[in-house]
């Protein structure tokens, strides 16, 4: 009692035994980290089709361009797949955990030396109890990184949200809001390099975050945790390339290139073979055969499209004329559309959104008399106007081929 007085605690207060909870929980707490892991596996599996499809509503939604749709998708995409893998690893160790742990139980006293081979005799063997514990530590170690991770990637993903909320608001190009995080990224560097006792560093480390780092720090080694997160997230990459794929495809300012250009993916240009939660990137076709002297078409909507628009009326009515372009009022405007080689136009076009995912676009049937029976080339030009990048102004380009692919026609 008389110990406790003289650490400042209060016998009455804070009886020993009030702190059994904390003793059990300790000795037991293999059962809500591997059930812990086990639910947020099941939900982090279901992820990265959502962050796909969130990221492609940004562009077509808000309005934000292909780059920095393409970062935020890099940035959910690795902070997912890094959660993944640390889990994975966590309910990994603890398998290994469990059958150590059904070792000790059949074979309490580990190894008996008398009845191994000679040449093994003379080596020192750990004991089962031994190797419990130490797979024990190490579970219970490993599954408080991911928590550190999400205090470190918490206040980041906020200021992210805001650049995002910055950017829509005053409707500013891509290079200022980047120009915005790259000053505060050096403001804050600077800040802590030169504030070396400042008040707001001795609160940070009593944090929950600058404990545990340090506690990592101080028992495993200076390097030992950031090469840990290291090692996890270059095992992270293939998925977060597995993540990611395709979605170059959504790019509404480049042409087409490679194997997108020579084998032509139905899933992104036909109705019938679209999912119903999948949103299509460029162009649509009703179906990828018809014997009908029309076919419906859908062309995706960009809110940047408005902008290119504003662009060719006030500044570039000479690039028009010199290539011939007829006029443009609207985003559908920007777009030509040639027919094996000849030039085709759609009489109307509609506004409407696609049923289950709502995305905007605008629809038209493409005229076919005339076309005879047989695989039919489709081609689509654009005119756009390229943001403006460090100090190099807006730049209008044409794409030849911002889309391309075949259909076929039957006979009646």
């Amino acid at each position: 009692m008389s110990q406790d007085i003289d650490q400042g605690i209060d016998p009455e207060e804070n009886p020993q035994e009030d702190l059994g909870w904390l003793k059990h929980l300790q000795k037991n707490s293999w059962e809500p980290e591997v059930i812990m892991s086990g639910i947020i596996l099941a939900f982090i599996f279901a992820f990265p089709s959502q962050v796909f499809d969130f990221s492609v509503r940004l562009m077509q939604d808000g309005g934000l361009n292909f780059l920095g749709a393409w970062l935020i998708l890099i940035y959910l995409s690795s902070i997912i797949n890094v959660f993944k893998i640390f889990l994975v690893a966590h309910l990994v160790l603890r398998f290994a955990w469990t059958g150590v742990l059904g070792l000790s139980y059949a074979f309490p006293h580990g190894v008996i030396k008398e009845k191994l081979f000679k040449i093994s005799q003379n080596y020192e063997y750990a004991k089962p109890l031994d190797m419990v514990i130490r797979l024990e530590k190490v579970c219970s170690m490993s599954f408080a990184i991911p928590l550190m991770f999400a205090f470190a990637i918490l206040p980041i993903t906020l200021f992210l949200s805001l650049l995002l909320l910055i950017y829509k608001w005053f409707d500013l190009d891509f290079f200022t809001v980047y120009l915005i995080f790259l000053g505060s990224v050096l403001v804050l560097t600077f800040t802590m390099l030169l504030t070396k006792e400042a008040g707001w560093k001795k609160r940070f480390t009593k944090t929950i975050f600058g404990s545990i780092q340090a506690i990592y720090q101080s028992n495993l080694g200076k390097w030992a945790t950031p090469l840990y997160v290291f090692f996890i997230f270059v095992v992270s990459i293939p998925l977060i390339l597995a993540d990611t794929k395709g979605f170059h495809m959504y790019s509404n300012t480049t042409n087409l290139s490679g194997d997108d250009l020579l084998w032509s993916d139905k899933s992104l240009y036909f109705e019938s073979y679209l999912k119903d939660d999948q949103r299509f990137p460029r162009v649509l076709l009703s179906d990828d055969n018809t014997a009908q002297n029309e076919i419906r078409i859908f062309i995706a909507y960009y809110p940047l499209d408005e902008k290119t628009v504003r662009l060719l009326k006030s500044r570039y009515s000479v690039t028009l004329d010199t290539l011939g372009w007829h006029q443009v009022q609207e985003p559908i405007d920007l777009f030509r559309f040639y027919l094996n080689g000849s030039e085709v136009h759609v009489a109307k076009w509609e506004k409407s959104k696609m049923p289950f995912t709502n995305q905007r676009v605008f629809e038209g049937y493409l005229d076919l008399k005339g076309v005879s029976a047989g695989i039919q080339d489709l081609r689509i030009e654009k005119l756009m106007v390229l943001e403006k990048f460090l100090f190099l102004p807006e730049i209008p380009k044409l794409r030849e081929n911002w889309a391309k692919f075949n259909f076929y026609k039957t006979k009646k």
